[in-house]
């Protein structure tokens, strides 16, 4: 063993380079870029040299690059070959002709030394030829692992060593996995705004990297040299699933043959050698070095100056598909530039709008210190609009990288330019330098100084109680999202600091999600704080909502998520259980990878949780989420949106709507818009506090006094606030208070200060408007560089800018011309002609670059996808609105219009510095590689019935120019790869054409990548169209009102080819008889047999088919319009009736009640039309007495067999009594009796006057009970082609049908809503039916159709597969309850419902009504049933003699009839409006007063001598004795009906207060829900919580809620002689062990002194309890504040007085 050891010492030694030898090396490297399969094309470079390394002293060594040789390859793989490039040569040449030192000892590389003129690019080269000379083998091992320095980092590598000890030959095979690097030498930027997702990327890596070096090593003559290295490198980059979803690769070569050894010493040239550093991979000026382009910079000036000129021309008219290019190109340039470059360029262009606008949208995207500096400059000398600043510092700081340089001069801008103030430009200065921050502090660099900049923002501004100061100050602690800002925070959250709960709830909100960003970096604190926030019940609930969504994206673990859950079933507010319950269940369904640990958690967590939650209304707050993510692309999406209602209210308080991505193993959330209302219904509710005391805080009497100082407030609470967030950034946010409102309400209705600068308005649009507006904007620059063994950059980026151009002119003629005092509703009068010429152009271009990328050579893969729009608007409007009438001239379409196109392109891409006229792009696949299966034509049908052929196309591979609808070939044939279709419309002498090429690598690989490469392309185009004559404008007139027949250009009337139909009497006869069989099948009783019902169900489908048919043909039957005739009946008017009765009658024969279709086809399987029966026959059995919902409930049919029975049929039945029945169901064409009601004339205007184009006309009848609509579309030209739209509105029943072809008979469409009941609930059904239809409208909905069972299931929906009728869709509603609703929805082959499905409001459900013709209209139906949605959506108290019922229907039996004011509803809300007080004014009799007091009057109410009532305003009596009478004053509105008065403040809440003398009756408006407290309660629709005392806690019993909201007096000279006092247990109960003294917890009612109780009662308090031997006195317990936040031990009853008697004085 010792003589193999001694034998691999002395074997296996480092190479090394002897003093004063020359070791020449053959040496060849190569970098190619490309997808993995052969066919593609590929791009990258050849570089073969001579190496020639030189021993000049001990460890150091020389070497020397020659005899260079590089070469270009781009072509397909492997077919093509490297070519030759010569310049490429000469730029290497000169790069690597100066030698280089490093120190080399034991087959290490130390410090490299290089004279400075060695560029860093060819230092990197020199660096990767080193990089193979690095070796680290141990003696006595011949397989290890070990971390190894290289040029791209220490990394983990691994050795195999074999030994040929005859030939003295020693093989090493190292292999490096680059993924697992301490020291990884990369550039990441443009991504600091997401957050890596660590499972997605445990599952998969987007990049990956190895490398494989194989050395021979001889040993010969005491010296070890290496022979011969072979290195093989490969990048993997796959942006989807690396198995399944396709990658990319770069892979590099390196071979090294030692070809000679020469015994001379090297010369050394005589230059300066420095210090270069080590063989790590150097960065340098990759940055400044965009990979979308290459160029020479000679003089940046000017060439700034050129591009500029360039961009200008070229934005200045048509915006070209080049311009983004131009936009980068010049970005390039300012980099490179310095600051005197940017003055002397500012000088010069800056008083020219286009070029300053270019100049202010490319410097801040220059993204370094010198722009930074240059803008500050500007700032300085106030050269920018504040408008221009605002713009450029949000870009410049968002873009820049937080370097020491740019850190120091943002710093230096928000200091000087942007004031501690409420501006837009302090906001977005602020906020964007907090998000530059972020970026500092996410690097490992110190950002102490910024955070203390916003830290003292936030501590003056709190000092000044400034609430838009601490907002901002908040927001911008969110943006930077460190762990230090935790403890300011708390500073603003109530519960941590003792002035925070006196802060608005804006700041608390501000605040909590101020967390959400720190939660990221630490997670662990930010869930203590938001789980402690969360389960502090005194907290107001939208704030713990809040925070229980940032506690919830820090993605807590099981044990959290169940404290969460536990919390819910204790929760008082279903606000707040309904928006958690949500919340968990949304988040347990997702999918995401870095979310299934806490998704678990969360299903879980609604396991444990009741099954109530999930059936609240949408009137309780919820959180709605979308999410998917693919595994095949390893990508998501997930949009959630968040609803925190206020207590009672239906409209949302505030709304939070959010996007997130999963891509590329990130997560980011590109968008985040939240919107709080916060005044649009008076103001949040502020509630009293609990934690005050009861005395002081509850005195009402105060509150009375403040009442009369209501209108004296000035609330500077906003109306509402918005703001937006990207990328978890918020940019900016506003407040909409209410001056500005009225600044909005003053422009308006006009003031004399608003005057002068409306008249400039219109003044200026009568002289004409011209503007001219573009944008030029780097919306993305994300940028991965890592090294190559080869000493070359591979990077991977994505680029996306675009620029933007709106341009236009408009002028006004207005007549009469507005006087110097007008207003705007004054335009009402005038009549204006408006020109206007404008255009909106869009260039956008997304590169994505995958290759190398220096200042000298690019070689890699280039994606680029360009989108172009263009939308011109021409038109000349003319608006009388006098005279209703508007009309629209537009220009006809003359030449080939592109609206928008899309190409997208894979390229190779080769450019050298030398040579850049050489540069060549390849397309990665050409059409010739694909399959020729792939090449089929593919023959599309237009909507014009013809095809759109594309033929003499150039070929061209270029992107930029050219048509992309080519696949290269010169022919006249059809491009197979490409698929159109043309929409013509020949009459306004134009078509649409989409036309989209798709060539794609799939065939070669069935992944997504290679779907993404080759090339697609996208456009929609407006062509002309050939016409007789030429069409000089498009003009659309429309005309309302009595002049509507003046502008009709051709008179509608019907052919009737065959006989007339049956007059009007016989079709009133017919459905007469109709009606009269109908009621003869109602009355079948149950006493059908089965099988009769059986054998005529097996007719059913003949009979049907001979009604269908008959029906189609009357349906065909058409009336001729004549001039002097009278009124003609549409000939469908009996084949109508027979459908209006057969669809209500209950049909026991029949297979279902949806089958009951004229001009429709009916199928229906034999087990439907037996179950239907059977069906009816039990509905008909169960007409007695019997209730079906006992007895054989468990055999009640499914929701989706029930029948729908019509509460129309009973209507006909009464109305038959009127001569206007036959109106009823005859479809006359109202043309004939009334002029229509509003025409509108669209007509192409021909050179030879003909008439071209359509009209419309509109006509409406109406009268009691029925309302008839027509619309009308006819052609222009005298042609049969009709369109017809008529709908008949009934009290129970609506009927449209929409009929189109020759003499609208071609295609129809019929729907039918009726009210009914379904299962004796009271029920609607919508029944559409149809006839033939087109193709197209088959299509479309057969493809909507896949989509309506998975959008039903997310609502849950249950399916149910049945052969409905093929050509009817059925959908029925029944109420069950005031809130809930069930479903079902009948469509071909499939039936969907849904039991118990929540509405958003109340239905009006009662007793049936009465249907008697003078009491239902079509007209005041509908209105009627909103009247009462809306009376069902207040709420009313009751309080009584001996009980009292809740604003939330919760009836109590229990009163306080003694002497003191009981508070029966007041307004809790921070500035209260009223408070209703009653207190009984003879304990011997039932008599009470009623005390209304408001912000506007004082209003009693109390019995007279005679019992009748008198009532005093503001203490002067108001109504007589006797009889009705009515008093109104200052919005209070008083009268009197009999013995009750009522009382109506609508303006303040209280719809209508009632008083009898003993009941009182309390009615509030729906507006004040949640807002109210009192005996009443706190009307939020929630019954759990609505014994809650003034102190916000529960009350134990109800006679303690009671005696909680009693009025007390300071003396007993008024009559109550009761006062508040807390009490001790009269018992020692054991708690933990220990006995115990106990002290209520709230106060008990006691007599006053010197008064003794005559009458007691038993109320249930709780108690908190000391040991006995530490315990407090009572005294000591009343004066102490710990009994506010004291928790209970026990509840006892005890007893409180309610009736005194008192001697003397009492006080």
């Amino acid at each position: 063993m010792r003589g193999l050891i001694l034998a691999l010492a002395l074997t296996l030694v480092e190479p090394d380079f002897s003093e004063n030898k020359v070791y020449t090396f053959d040496y060849e490297t190569m970098l190619l870029s490309g997808l993995p399969e052969k066919g593609l094309a590929r791009a990258g470079i050849r570089i073969k040299c001579k190496v020639e390394i030189s021993g000049i002293g001990p460890k150091l060594c020389l070497i020397r690059i020659h005899s260079i040789e590089a070469a270009e390859y781009n072509g397909v793989w492997p077919t093509s070959s490297f070519s030759r490039s010569l310049k490429l040569t000469q730029v290497l040449t000169g790069q690597l002709s100066t030698p280089i030192k490093f120190e080399y000892s034991n087959g290490h590389v130390g410090k490299i030394m290089a004279p400075d003129s060695v560029s860093d690019d060819g230092l990197n080269i020199y660096r990767g030829i080193m990089n193979v000379l690095e070796l680290s083998i141990k003696k006595a091992q011949h397989s290890y692992s070990l971390q190894e320095p290289g040029i791209g980092g220490i990394c983990n590598t691994t050795y195999a060593i074999q030994e040929k000890k005859r030939a003295n030959l020693i093989y090493v095979t190292k292999s490096k996995d680059l993924n697992s690097c301490e020291e990884k030498v990369q550039i990441v930027t443009g991504s600091a705004y997401t957050h890596p997702c660590k499972t997605c990327q445990q599952r998969n890596k987007n990049s990956r990297a190895t490398a494989t070096y194989n050395y021979k090593i001889k040993h010969a003559r005491g010296e070890t040299v290496m022979t011969q290295a072979d290195v093989e490198e490969i990048h993997q980059f796959a942006p989807f699933n690396e198995i399944a979803g396709g990658n990319a690769i770069i892979e590099a070569r390196q071979k090294l043959a030692l070809t000679d050894v020469q015994k001379q010493r090297a010369e050394v040239p005589p230059k300066e050698y420095q210090d270069r550093g080590s063989l790590q991979y150097q960065f340098g000026s990759e940055l400044l070095q965009l990979p979308v382009h290459l160029f020479k910079i000679k003089d940046v000036e000017s060439q700034i100056e050129e591009c500029l000129q360039e961009l200008v021309e070229a934005t200045s008219d048509h915006l070209p598909s080049e311009a983004p290019a131009k936009a980068l190109k010049l970005l390039h340039l300012f980099r490179a530039a310095n600051e005197e470059n940017y003055e002397s360029v500012w000088k010069q262009f800056s008083n020219r709008p286009a070029y300053r606008r270019h100049i202010l949208d490319i410097i801040p995207a220059v993204a370094n210190h010198r722009a930074l500096r240059f803008l500050r400059h500007k700032m300085d000398r106030q050269e920018l609009t504040s408008w221009e600043v605002i713009q450029t510092v949000l870009v410049a700081l968002h873009s820049s990288t937080p370097t020491w340089d740019v850190m120091e001069e943002a710093t230096v801008i928000v200091k000087k330019h942007c004031p501690y103030s409420s501006s837009v430009l302090s906001k977005v200065c602020l906020l964007s330098y907090a998000s530059l921050c972020h970026k500092r502090c996410s690097s490992s660099e110190s950002c102490s100084e910024c955070l203390q900049l916003f830290h003292n923002f936030a501590g003056e501004a709190l000092s000044k109680s400034n609430t838009e100061e601490i907002s901002l100050a908040l927001k911008a602690l969110g943006n930077v999202g460190h762990p230090a800002s935790i403890k300011h925070i708390k500073k603003f959250l109530p519960g941590y600091a003792a002035g925070a709960s006196d802060l608005p709830l804006s700041v608390h909100a501000t605040a909590v999600m101020a967390l959400k960003n720190i939660g990221l970096k630490d997670p662990k604190m930010v869930q203590a704080i938001t789980l402690e926030t969360f389960l502090n019940q005194k907290i107001h609930p939208q704030i713990r909502m809040l925070a229980a969504v940032v506690l919830l994206e820090t993605k807590p673990g099981l044990s959290i998520v169940m404290t969460l859950a536990d919390a819910v079933l204790k929760e008082s507010s279903m606000q707040v259980a309904s928006f958690i319950y949500s919340h968990l269940r949304a988040l347990g369904r997702s999918t995401a990878p870095d979310l299934q640990v806490v998704a678990s958690a969360c299903r879980m967590a609604v396991r444990a949780l009741s099954t109530k939650f999930d059936r609240s209304g949408y009137q309780f707050s919820k959180v709605f989420r979308f999410s998917i993510f693919k595994d095949f692309l390893m990508s998501g999406l997930a949009a959630k949106y968040l609803v925190l209602n206020n207590v009672g209210s239906l409209i949302p308080a505030t709304v939070i709507a959010q996007l997130r991505t999963h891509f590329l193993g990130r997560v980011a959330d590109p968008l985040e818009v939240g919107i709080t209302v916060e005044g649009l219904q008076e103001m949040f509710a502020k509630g009293y506090s609990s934690d005050r005391d009861w005395e002081t805080d509850y005195d009402f009497k105060k509150i009375l006094k403040t009442l009369s100082d209501w209108k004296a407030f000035s609330s500077d609470k906003p109306f509402a606030s918005v703001y937006l967030k990207m990328f978890e950034q918020e940019l900016f946010f506003s407040r909409f208070d209410k001056n500005a409102i009225q600044n909005a309400l003053q422009a308006w209705y006009g003031s004399d200060e608003k005057i002068p600068s409306l008249r400039r308005i219109i003044s200026s649009l009568q002289s004409g408007v011209g503007r001219q507006w573009t944008k030029a904007l780097l919306s993305s620059e994300i940028r991965r560089i890592v090294p190559t063994c080869t000493g070359f950059p591979t990077e991977a980026s994505f680029y996306y800018s675009s620029v933007t151009k709106v341009a236009g002119n408009v002028q006004a003629q207005i007549t009469p011309s507005p006087k110097s005092d007008f207003r705007w509703t004054e335009l009402l009068n005038t009549n204006i002609k408006l020109r206007s010429k404008m255009s909106l152009s869009m260039a956008k271009e997304m590169i994505f670059v995958l290759g190398i990328n220096t200042h000298t050579v690019q070689a890699g893969l280039e994606a680029r996808t360009k989108v172009n729009a263009h939308v011109p608007v021409n038109v000349v409007a003319t608006i009388q609105t006098r005279e209703k009438n508007i009309k629209i001239e537009i220009p006809p379409c003359k030449d080939e219009t592109n609206i928008i196109s899309i190409r997208s392109k894979t390229f190779a891409v080769t450019r050298n510095i030398g040579d850049l006229a050489a540069s060549k792009m390849t397309p990665v696949l050409s059409p010739e590689a694909v399959p020729n299966i792939m090449k089929t034509s593919f023959s599309s049908d237009s909507a014009s019935g013809e095809t759109d052929n594309i033929g003499d196309r150039q070929s061209t591979e270029d992107i930029s120019s050219g048509n992309p609808f080519s696949s290269g070939s010169s022919s006249s044939q059809k491009d197979p790869f490409v698929q159109s279709v043309c929409f013509n419309s020949s009459t306004f002498g134009v078509q649409v054409c989409i036309e989209k090429k798709s060539v794609h690598a799939a065939f070669i690989n069935n992944v997504p990548l290679y779907y993404l490469v080759g090339d697609h392309a996208l456009r929609l185009t407006f062509k002309p169209v050939h016409t007789e004559a030429p069409i000089e404008k498009i003009q659309v007139t429309i005309q309302a009102g009595d002049q509507a027949p003046t502008k009709m250009i051709r008179l509608v009337t019907f052919e009737d080819p065959e006989a007339q139909a049956s007059s009007g009497k016989e079709a009133i006869k017919k459905v007469k008889k109709i009606l009269a069989d109908t009621d003869d099948q109602v009355l079948i009783s149950s006493r059908s047999s089965r099988s009769s019902s059986s054998s005529d169900s097996s007719k059913g489908s003949t009979r049907g088919s001979a009604d269908s048919n008959s029906s189609s043909k009357a349906s065909g039957v058409k009336h001729k319009a004549k001039k002097q005739s009278k009124t003609t009946s549409f000939p469908l008017a009996s084949a109508a009736g027979e459908r209006s009765v057969h669809e209500q009658k209950p049909r026991t024969q029949s297979s279902s009640s949806s089958s009951e279709s004229s001009g429709a086809s009916h199928w229906h399987s034999k087990s439907d039309k037996q179950a239907e029966t059977n069906h009816a026959k039990s509905q008909v059995s169960s007409g007695s007495s019997h209730d079906i919902s006992t007895g054989w409930e468990s055999h009640l049919p499914k929701l989706y067999r029930l029948r729908f029975k019509s509460d129309h049929i009973h209507w006909v039945g009464e109305i038959l009594k009127h001569r206007w029945l036959g109106a009823l169901f005859q479809r006359d064409f109202l043309g004939d009796v009334i002029p229509p009601g509003i025409t509108i004339v669209a007509q192409a205007v021909r050179s030879d006057n003909r008439n071209q184009g359509y009209q419309a006309t509109a006509y409406v009848r109406s009268d009691a009970a029925k309302v008839d609509v027509q619309l009308v579309v006819v052609q222009l030209a005298e042609t049969n082609w009709k369109a017809c739209a008529d709908a008949v509105i009934l009290p129970l029943k609506a009927k449209a049908r929409l009929r189109w072809g020759k003499e609208c008979r071609d295609y129809r469409i019929e729907a039918v809503g009726t009210t009914g009941q379904l299962a004796r609930k009271p029920a609607a059904q919508l029944k559409v039916q149809w006839g033939k239809l087109p193709s197209w409208i088959k299509k479309t909905s057969a493809e909507c159709m896949q989509y309506v069972p998975g959008a039903a299931l997310v609502l849950g929906f249950s399916e149910v597969h049945q052969r409905n009728p093929s050509h009817e869709f059925i959908v029925r509603a029944a109420a069950t309850s005031p809130r809930t609703i069930d479903t079902v929805i009948k469509a071909p082959e499939v039936t969907l419902y849904c039991q118990g499905f929540r509405l958003p409001f109340t239905l009006p459900l009662g007793p049936s009504p009465d249907y008697e013709t003078r009491d239902i209209t079509a007209w005041n139906l509908f209105p009627k049933i909103a009247s009462q949605i809306a009376q069902e959506d207040q709420s009313t108290c009751e309080i009584g003699e001996r009980d009292f019922k809740t604003f939330d229907s919760v009836s109590r039996s229990y009163s306080f009839n003694k002497s003191c004011n009981l508070v029966v509803v007041q307004d809790c809300t921070e500035h209260p409006k009223f408070i209703i007080t009653t207190r009984k004014v003879d304990p011997q009799s039932f008599s009470r007063e009623v005390h209304i007091n408001t912000t506007s009057a004082n209003i009693t109410i109390c019995s007279a001598s005679n019992s009748s009532l008198l009532v005093a305003f503001n203490e002067e009596r108001v109504l007589s004795h006797s009889g009705d009478s009515e008093y109104e004053k200052n919005n209070v509105k008083i009268y009197k009906n009999g013995k009750t008065i009522t009382v109506e403040v609508p303006d303040l809440g209280l719809k209508k207060v009632t008083f009898d003398g003993v009941n009182l009756k309390v009615t509030a408006a729906s507006w004040m829900r949640g807002k109210t407290c009192g005996v009443c309660g706190n009307n939020d629709r929630e019954k759990e919580n609505e014994l809650l005392m003034p102190n916000h806690r529960l009350a134990h019993s109800c006679s303690a809620f009671v005696h909680s909201w009693v009025l007390l007096e300071e003396t007993c000279s008024g009559g109550c002689k009761l006062q508040r006092s807390y009490v001790k247990l009269n018992r020692n109960p054991t708690i933990d062990g220990k006995e115990s003294t106990c002290y209520s917890v709230d106060p008990v009612l006691k007599c006053m002194k010197d008064c003794t109780p005559i009458e007691k009662a038993s109320v249930k308090v709780g108690f908190h309890c000391f040991p006995k031997e530490t315990a407090v006195s009572l005294l000591e317990w009343q004066k102490s504040s710990d009994k506010k936040s004291a928790f209970e031990d026990v509840v006892e009853s005890v007893d409180a007085d309610i009736d005194c008697t008192c001697t003397g004085s009492c006080s």
